[in-house]
């Protein structure tokens, strides 16, 4: 019997030692998932503000970088230093739609405002709030604007002052942004809290804590867990944070534990099985955060088209609107090269170097210093482009490309860069482009031996058709007149209408005897030209002044004022006829 007791008390020992190291084991094994639980949040905030991060700061980039392209828009340049408001004006409203902003406003060198363009709202940020914010954080409406302030001038002469804002805690946006980041982004500016989602009314730390540390936080909502960080965006300083639900973690954590406890009771095995499938399971959200965070910078790049590579530069994920402009699946065009699915070139159609092994070479973004274009099979389209790395472990795993289509700003600009060169009824070049080509040949001479010619040509008898017949039938004139000069003029040679019924011809690499005979075709063209209004006949002619260029020629407005001076006097001698400078009768 004793034998028995003392094998019961044996029993019962080991079974209470079992009990009690299954206790023991159960408790430092939860703790350690646990932890590991906690280590994975910190991580993934930690994650998600270098994210959010990563936007606030290409935002920002995005926006210098359209502003400092648009202060050197020689259309701007002049409209500020012609106070033409009007003009600028359109050119900001141009830029601001096609590059995102919420605000741009233009002040010319004395501060006063020429123009300003806000979002329909309302609620950006005037001249005033822009420019006080001297390029770094605004706040209006109660949201926060990152601001930045581009100075306009020609040469080294101060023009005015370009401010540009975009807005960064949109009032509509904390839903997809929270699904980026997996959290509840806030941030905190002067000591002020600016809540991007409902859920975090009120919420406040429950203990002190420094940046990058995990605390808890309460709220009228609930509790969350939450980490902070410092972040410069121009010349300020503000804290992002992040949030998430205490219940996300609970319900994350309570699973693996009630795993862990029903492992113990049932067999060691089926535990050594359990931690098995957790490490594969951890295996697998590693995995699954590298693909998010590839997810979140194509997210947050900025474009209408965008497409991933490898470290190598091929293609390994493109989005429906670069598959629709291409013609073309994703299977089509995946693992070939970036640079032959989408070849860039300038304007001129010449080869650009290649900004994917650029960035990745650098390992940072790289933008396009301009607009070039997409050379696609059948026509071209004008694009920016942007390239910035995806970094895993601090390694450059490979790039985002993002092609933002700016055809319309192309256009425009093109069109305003014609109309400030060419005269609107005739299509000539008017006297600013005549002058600038009559200055450049002028520096060509100088640097060699050939020669060139100026005429300046003054129509005879145009006022007796404009007065009689009215400005319609001599707009129809001048335009059968500026065809009949062109007939007679070489491919080379420039016609410019400088004003009313004069016109500028530059001839170049024309010695004195090829210039005369062409002055003298143009007296001739015109003397048996009719201008045919309602059957009457009008007879018109020219009066030619003719300078010889060469290397010892004087400056711009030197010459201009001798070829004048030599067709003022052919018209004084009789009209219809040549005179060069210095005065010498000609035919």
């Amino acid at each position: 019997m004793s034998f028995l007791l003392d094998q019961r008390r044996s029993l019962t020992t080991v079974a209470g030692l079992m009990f009690l190291l299954l206790l023991v084991s159960g408790y430092f094994l939860a703790d350690t998932v646990r932890r590991q639980f906690d280590q994975q949040y910190r991580e993934r905030l930690h994650s998600s503000l270098a994210t959010y991060g990563v936007i606030l700061n290409y935002t920002y980039e995005g926006m210098a970088a359209s502003l400092h392209a648009l202060v050197r828009d020689g259309a701007l340049i002049d409209a500020v230093s012609d106070g033409a408001a009007a003009t600028a004006g359109e050119l900001l409203r141009a830029a601001r739609a096609s590059e995102g902003l919420d605000a741009v406003h233009l002040a010319d060198a004395e501060g006063r405002i020429l123009a300003s363009t806000t979002v329909t709202n309302g609620g950006s940020p005037d001249a005033i709030a822009c420019f006080s914010a001297a390029g770094g954080i605004a706040v209006a409406s109660g949201g926060v604007y990152l601001t930045r302030v581009e100075k306009v001038a020609r040469g080294e002469a101060l023009q005015g002052f370009l401010c540009g804002a975009v807005l960064v805690t949109p009032a509509g946006g904390a839903a997809g942004l929270r699904a980026i980041l997996r959290g509840s982004p806030f941030m905190v500016v002067a000591g002020r809290m600016f809540q991007l989602d409902s859920a975090l009314a009120g919420a406040a730390p429950t203990a002190a804590g420094a940046d990058g540390e995990l605390v808890r936080w309460r709220s009228v909502q609930g509790r969350f867990l939450g980490m902070t960080s410092p972040l410069a965006i121009g010349g300020d300083e503000l804290t992002i944070g992040l949030l998430i639900p205490e219940s996300d973690f609970s319900a994350a954590l309570t699973r693996p534990l009630v795993a862990v406890g029903f492992s113990f009771v049932a067999m060691f095995a089926l535990a050594l099985f359990a931690l098995r499938s957790m490490w594969r399971q951890r295996q697998t959200e590693q995995r699954l955060d590298r693909v998010n965070q590839q997810a979140l910078v194509t997210l947050s790049s900025i474009g209408d088209s965008v497409v991933t590579t490898d470290a190598q530069g091929r293609i390994d994920f493109a989005n429906r609107a670069v598959q629709r402009l291409l013609g073309a699946t994703l299977s089509q065009i995946r693992g070939k090269p970036w640079e032959r699915v989408l070849p860039l070139v300038d304007e001129a159609g010449g080869l650009l170097g290649d900004p994917v092994a650029e960035c990745i070479g650098a390992a940072r973004p790289v933008r396009s210093p301009g607009i070039v274009m997409l050379a696609l099979a059948d026509h071209r389209i004008a694009v920016k482009y942007t390239v910035a790395p995806i970094l895993v472990d601090a390694a450059v795993s490979g790039t985002v490309i993002v092609l933002h289509d700016v055809s319309s700003e192309y256009a425009l600009h093109r069109q305003l860069a014609w109309k400030a060169g060419h005269d609107d009824l005739t299509g000539l070049p008017n006297r600013r482009s005549f002058h600038e080509a009559v200055e450049a040949e002028l520096e060509r001479l100088r640097r060699g031996d050939r020669v060139s010619a100026l005429l300046f040509l003054d129509l005879d008898r145009f006022k007796a058709v404009n007065d009689s017949c009215g400005h319609e039938a001599g707009d129809r004139l001048l335009k059968e007149v500026c065809r009949l000069f062109a007939d007679s003029l070489r491919r080379d040679d420039l016609l410019a209408r400088l004003g009313g019924d004069e016109f500028g011809v530059l001839l170049r690499g024309a010695g004195l005897e090829q210039a005369q005979r062409i002055a003298e075709r143009l007296v001739r063209q015109l003397e048996g030209y009719c201008f045919d209004h309602d059957g009457r006949c009008f007879s018109v002619g020219v009066s030619v002044g003719l300078l010889t260029l060469d290397a010892g020629s004087g400056g711009l407005e030197e010459v201009l004022r001798q070829a004048d001076s030599a067709c003022y006097d052919a018209k004084a001698a009789g009209r219809g006829r040549v005179r060069r400078y210095p005065v010498a009768a000609a035919g």
